[in-house]
């Protein structure tokens, strides 16, 4: 619960300095609660990614980090690139990640 607080106040911080809608937090961690809360068919690439974001903080991180993302793209009307959002990540995870 306090790594979710930490990277939700992190995501806060992005959407403030992009001068983003916090909305767009809000719907990020949405897509996170809806994806960590499917039942799972243990045999599925998608449940074992789910296992493996709630054992590992650095999974929940990315989970999280890829949510963002996508609500931004979705949600505001400038894109930042993948790159770019590696570098506001401190580099953390690569555009292809």
């Amino acid at each position: 619960a306090d790594d979710r607080k930490k990277l939700v106040d992190w995501c806060y911080g992005v959407v403030d300095h992009c001068q983003f809608s916090r909305e767009t937090v809000a719907s990020a961690m949405e897509m996170v609660d809806r994806f960590l809360s499917k039942p799972s068919d243990n045999s599925t690439d998608a449940a074992r990614v789910c296992d493996e974001a709630l054992r590992d903080h650095s999974k929940f991180q990315l989970l999280a980090i890829a949510a963002l993302y996508s609500s931004v793209k979705v949600h505001e009307r400038v894109a930042l690139s993948s790159d770019l959002f590696s570098e506001i990540c401190s580099r953390s995870y690569t555009a292809e990640e």
